[in-house]
């Protein structure tokens, strides 16, 4: 038995559903007080969020088709941390994969949790300075190629774009927000 950091105790848990990305589980436990319950969540491969940032200060956001929001979303590129790959060269692959940029100047800016009622992810967000078209483009995936374009914004048009909800990808916000922190970019909107 494992015991959470509440004291709640995990009597069991019980595989429900493995999806293409994700799987589902059911956990059923006590609480300190001796009641038992059921929790369900959702177990996701570690995941990266990269805010790539160009020499002249603009940010490479993409325009990609979001199926459950059914609209073309602006966010950032992102992908999963494959096994036996790091952080920064899942960050560095998934930049190029979906942007055609690259940078070798990556900073880890830790983590953030998705949703954590709901999801037991590793999801971090990476800083990529200084990035620049590849010479030689990457063969994309038929996907990537129908659903993704790249835009570039400044630092105060991001921060209207988030005010005016035309960034409305919550993982892209917090990650904007930690890259913006941890550059000294303030807040005061134009």
């Amino acid at each position: 038995m494992t015991e959470k950091l509440d004291g709640s105790i995990i009597l069991r848990e019980k595989f429900i559903h493995d999806a293409r990305k994700f799987q589902i589980f059911e956990s059923h436990y006590r609480t300190v007080k001796g009641d038992e319950r059921t929790h369900c969540f959702l177990r996701y491969p570690p995941s990266v969020r990269i805010v790539p940032i160009t020499r002249d200060g603009h940010i490479v956001l993409i325009r990609e088709f979001k199926f459950a929001a059914n609209e073309y979303v602006l966010c950032l590129p992102s992908g999963t941390v494959e096994q036996n790959e790091t952080v920064l060269g899942a960050a560095k692959r998934e930049m190029e994969e979906e942007t055609a940029y690259t940078s070798d100047s990556l900073t880890d800016l830790g983590a953030y949790h998705l949703a954590p009622t709901l999801v037991e992810q590793e999801a971090r967000v990476v800083l990529a300075a200084n990035v620049h078209r590849l010479q030689n483009l990457i063969e994309s995936d038929e996907y990537e190629r129908d659903r993704i374009s790249v835009v570039q914004m400044r630092t105060e048009e991001i921060l209207v774009a988030v005010r005016d909800s035309l960034i409305r990808d919550g993982q892209a916000m917090v990650a904007i927000l930690k890259a913006f922190v941890h550059l000294g970019i303030g807040f005061t909107l134009p």
